[in-house]
């Protein structure tokens, strides 16, 4: 049986660090969280093969994942002398919604399309069951996101990049996960859950701002409905 390296002391600084602070963030705070661990492990993805990082964080390109897009934009009709809207990479996947049609219509076909495109894009928030449209981060995807450990372990993983080979081939990702104090299986699903919670970026961002004006217009509607007529 072979037996797992400890930590070294830059790596033990990582394992051994107080993360409460982790515990007492909501979901904006930990947008912000994940963003900075994009700042650090982005670069390490190489964007024309990022297949050697299978074993640390899957196939997604996170290099970009914090830049954020409106979930829903009006786009105008083009000016003179424009023949088409340009669409920034960072807007999709996206539907196109053509308003000038009746809205039973717009519904219906929006609802039948984005259940064909959910096939291919799946939604990065579920719920089981008919609920399942109705999902949102919560919670419940923080507590994941704790019991996993999955910043401390981001760190760790940026550490072990910056190590020669060989010692990267003595630090394996389960040696990583046991100086957090998880066995080898939970280190797999704690790289899992890395890895969805940074590709999951743009959509944390979109249901923040979308929550954000939520908010802000019934603060209007409140005020509004106090002034004398």
């Amino acid at each position: 049986m072979k037996i797992c390296p400890g930590p070294p002391p830059e790596a033990r600084e990582i394992a051994e660090k107080n993360w409460s602070y982790l515990h007492g963030l909501d979901l904006r705070q930990w947008l912000k969280e994940l963003e900075r661990l994009c700042t650090f492990l982005g670069p390490l993805i190489p964007f024309d093969d990022p297949s050697g990082w299978s074993e640390i964080i899957g196939d997604c390109k996170v290099g970009f994942a914090y830049i954020g897009a409106p979930t829903v934009e009006l786009l105008e009709r083009p000016n003179e002398g424009e023949r088409y809207h340009r669409v920034h990479a960072l807007q999709t996947p996206s539907l196109l919604v053509q308003l000038n049609a009746p809205d039973d219509v717009i519904i219906k076909e929006f609802n039948r399309v984005l259940n064909e495109a959910r096939e291919r894009y799946p939604a990065p928030a579920k719920n089981p069951g008919r609920k399942a449209y109705r999902a949102r981060f919560d919670r419940g995807d923080i507590h994941h996101w704790l019991n996993y450990k999955i910043v401390p372990l981001a760190e760790l993983i940026a550490w072990r990049a910056c190590l020669g080979e060989q010692d990267q081939e003595r630090y394996r990702q389960v040696a990583l996960g046991k100086w957090l104090g998880l066995d080898e299986t939970k280190t797999s699903r704690a790289v899992k859950f890395l890895h969805a919670a940074l590709a999951a970026i743009p959509a944390l961002r979109a249901q923040i701002v979308a929550e954000a004006g939520e908010a802000r217009r019934d603060e209007l509607e409140k005020v509004s409905a106090q002034k004398p007529i």
